[in-house]
This record gives C-alpha cells, structure tokens and sequence, in this order.
C-alpha cells in the first residue's frame, strides 16, 4: 500500500483540522456551545438559556493539486472513495506539464468537540466549559513538481533528469486535546442596547506537530530510486513516536490559548425590554434588530519539548539511493524520501534543539446579524487568519461570508455563501439544518454530492440538548420575555 496516497485519502476525506467555521451552525440564536468557538460573548444573548452538548464533529480540506473526478463520486460514499484512493485507481492531479512550477496549495482541518455545557451564573452572566480533539495541516506554495514526484512515487520518467528548484515551500502542522474554560456577561445597558463581553482560557495538550521553513532545494531525480540535492538546505522539526506506546506518550507537550470577544446588540423593542434586569427578570434571548461582534480567537501556542526535535540540513551535494523502492510494508515516494533525507543522513543535518513552540490558527472574526423578519435573518461574518512571521505554526484561511437563515425553536435552515482565501480565491455554497437538538451541514457539499469533481469538503455534524423557550407576558412589563 502507498503511504503517502494514505495520506492524502486521509488530508483528503477526514481532514485533521482547518478550525471548522460551521457557518451555518455557529451564528445562530440555537447554537449553544457551538458559538463559543466564534465569539465567546456570543452565548450570552442566546436563546438557549443552558446547553449541552454531547458530540459533535467536522472535516475540512481545500487544495488546487489533488482531485476525484465527479464520475468517481458516489454521493457520501466515503468508504468506495476511501479504498479507490487507497488502490491509486481513482486519485487525479491537475499538475501542469508545461508549467511545472506551478505553486500549489492545501489547507485541512478537523475537530470533535466532546461533552460541553454552559449554564447561567445569574440573569447577566453565564459560564461553560468545552473539551475538543483538534488538528490542522497547511501546505503552501508547493511547486508542482514536487507535489507530482511524490503523487507518482518518483516513477515519472518526465521528471527525470531535469533542474529542479524548491525555494517556496511552507509545511506546518498540529493536532492537540484542548479542555476550555468560558465566561461570558452583558458589559452594559441602556434603554435600547447591550453591551456583552466574553472570555475563554483553553488548556492544550499537544499529540503531534511537524514544521519546514526556509526552503532551498535544489534536486535532481536520477531514476525511480534515486535523488541527487546540490547547494540545498532547509529548516525542519517534528514530534517523533516514544518508544513506550502508553496513553500518557500521546502528549508531546502543552499550551494555552486565550479567546476574547464582544457583541452589540440594538434590541428590536426598546421600551418593552430596558427595564427587564431592574425588575430582577431574565434579559438573556431577548429578541433584537441586530447584532455585531468582533473578537480574537485561537491566539497562544503549544511548546512541544517531549520526544521533539528541530534541525538544519545543509549540503553543497548529496546523492540519496534506494528512495522509491516500495512494498506493502514501507514507506514510499515522497514520505521515504523524507525519511532518508531528514532523519538518516547524520551527516548533514545538524540538531537545533530539543524543543520547539507551535502556533495555534489564530485569526481576528467580526460577525453581523440582522433580524430582517420575525424567524428570518442575515447574517455576515469575516474571518482573517493571522500569521506567524518566521516561527512555526498553522494559518486560518480568510474567510468572508453571507448567510441567510430560517430560525426556530424546533426547525432551523441555512444557506452559507462565502469566498475562502488561502493562496487563492475559492467560492463556496452550503447549506445547514438544525431538527431539534440535532445539526447537519457543509460549507462547501458540492463535490462530496458527485455534482462536481472532490477536491474539497467542509461537512459537520452534531447533537445538544437545551430546553426550548416559552414566551410569556412579563409581571413587571407587557413585554414577550423567555421562559425555559
């Protein structure tokens, strides 16, 4: 079996985390926990009065290099696609012969957020706690002929015996146990609007990470198995398997990371709402014009100091051999290439340190949501990755959307409409269901329908309980307040 076509089947259908967005999920007056991830003043004017959640999960992957071709997809029919990839039968590339240097990009993400909960502290606060495994992966501006030697395991003879150059590529990657802390209240009151404030503090564990940077290779592929570097050098780090494979080895180190944010909100009935906290009632859910919020999210980073390592490979020549031999039971292509250059060779590698920092995908969001309509709203939210300068660390694509949405207490749809940016421009239409307690969607479902070739996907899943609000007529005020 190629374990580097694994790989990808894995980047390609399972992605090991993008941050999902969940567009059509987390702006919502129903998302619950969910919103946190987003804004984590968000849960303080919910609708949701306390919330559970018990599962939820998602997957994201976007790249312009790896695709299946629309005839080849079975609508949902994950397990065909798995083992089509798995065989190399199905697996397309859209590398270009007469432009070889072509720079190409893939972005994955996944996460599944296990059993959360926020609750009320009193009528103007509220505080939570989440626990989610979560993991993201960044290519960038990886020229096409690397992508390619490694997709045909090195045995392209139009790729043979030709000058290549690499001095672009950017690899990073992190998966990590994160176990967060939320606290939200509403800041300020006047007669026609809320100011609310929201903090999270999350402490992370750290499973794997692998970094390159400062790319300068200059290669030749001789044959099948053999690979000549000149005057190359490169920077490059990574977690490595503990000998003692126990449950407390998973963890190669830990972190922090902080997420603070805040929402305005004009309520739609000044007078019947300004006066709901002086009379001791509930002010949480109460119904608005709109909503604004902006806040900072995923910013801190995880230190990886055990079984960890970064190095520097430097050579004005070296001739490696033996590199595309493959069988059932090795490494091939590009990922014993890898290992045979970086790992195998003491010669010219030199360690760095034993220890190294991973930034997390930290990004600044700021959300608007307008109430158009009684259960009818608009909804727009930007998402701008941050970067990392020279250290380590995975990048949130951009993010910019438009969603409208349909919203009850018992039914919910969405339609996210958005323009992903990571290296390129990547439009996008999904859709979203919420029937209860359960949520279903994907920003991006076109391709896993078989309606267009798969070279990407964003689908999520989940289910939490909360009670369901009543209306009823205030004591103090003829005003509809919640009552759960």
């Amino acid at each position: 079996m190629n374990k580097f076509v694994m790989l990808v089947s894995v980047l390609f259908l399972f992605r090991y985390s993008r941050a999902q967005e969940f567009l059509g999920v987390r702006n919502s007056n129903y998302a619950g926990v969910q919103s946190v991830f987003l804004n984590p003043a968000s849960m303080v004017n919910s609708k949701t009065k306390w919330d559970i959640s018990l599962v939820s999960a998602g997957i994201f992957i976007d790249n312009d290099f790896f695709y299946i071709p629309r005839q080849q997809v079975s609508p949902f029919g994950f397990k065909k696609m798995v083992k089509g990839i798995e065989d190399n039968r199905i697996l397309s590339s859209r590398y270009d012969p007469q432009n070889p240097n072509r720079r190409y990009q893939l972005v994955s993400s996944g996460a599944v957020i296990g059993p959360s909960f926020y609750l009320p502290l009193d009528p103007l606060s509220k505080i939570g706690f989440t626990i989610a495994a979560r993991g993201y992966a960044n290519f960038h501006e990886v020229p096409g002929h690397i992508v390619q030697n490694a997709y045909k395991n090195l045995k392209d003879p139009a790729l043979w015996n030709a000058p290549w150059e690499d001095h672009s590529t950017k690899f990073n990657s992190i998966s990590w146990l994160e176990y967060g802390l939320h606290y939200g209240r509403v800041l300020h009151q006047t007669t026609n609007s809320e100011l609310n404030i929201g903090f999270s503090l999350k402490y992370l564990q750290g499973i794997a990470a692998a970094f390159t940077k400062n790319t300068n290779l200059n290669y030749r592929v001789t044959d099948s198995n053999n690979i000549i570097l000149t005057h190359s050098s490169i920077d490059y780090g990574g977690t490595r398997d503990f000998p003692d494979r126990k449950l407390r080895n998973l963890v190669h180190g830990t972190g922090l990371s902080e997420s603070i944010g805040f929402t305005y909100i004009f309520l739609r009935d000044p007078s019947c709402n300004a006066n709901l906290a002086a009379s001791g009632e509930n002010t949480m859910g109460t119904e608005y014009s709109y909503r604004i919020g902006i806040s900072l999210i995923d910013f801190g980073f995880i230190n990886f100091n055990r079984h960890s390592s970064t190095y520097h490979l430097q050579t004005d020549s070296a001739s490696y051999s033996g590199i595309g031999r493959s069988s059932s039971s090795e490494n091939s292509g590009l990922e014993r290439s890898l290992t045979d250059i970086l790992y195998q060779n003491d010669s010219i590698k030199h360690l760095t340190a034993d220890r190294f920092n991973m930034a997390l995908p930290s990004a600044i969001s700021i959300q608007a949501d307008w109430n158009i309509y009684n259960h009818y709203y608009l909804n727009a939210t930007i998402i701008k990755g941050l970067g990392h300068g020279s250290r380590p660390g995975v990048i949130r694509p951009d993010l910019y959307s438009i969603t409208p949405r349909y919203e009850s207490g018992w039914f919910e749809a969405s339609l996210p409409v958005s323009l992903l940016y990571y290296g390129r421009w990547q439009p996008r239409i999904g859709v979203a269901f919420r029937i209860g307690y359960f949520f279903f969607g994907g920003d991006a479902p076109g391709g896993l329908s078989g309606i267009a070739d798969l070279e990407r996907a964003d689908v999520y899943a989940g289910i939490h309980y909360f009670p369901l609000e009543r209306k009823h007529r205030s004591k103090y005020l003829q005003c509809p307040v919640m009552e759960y």
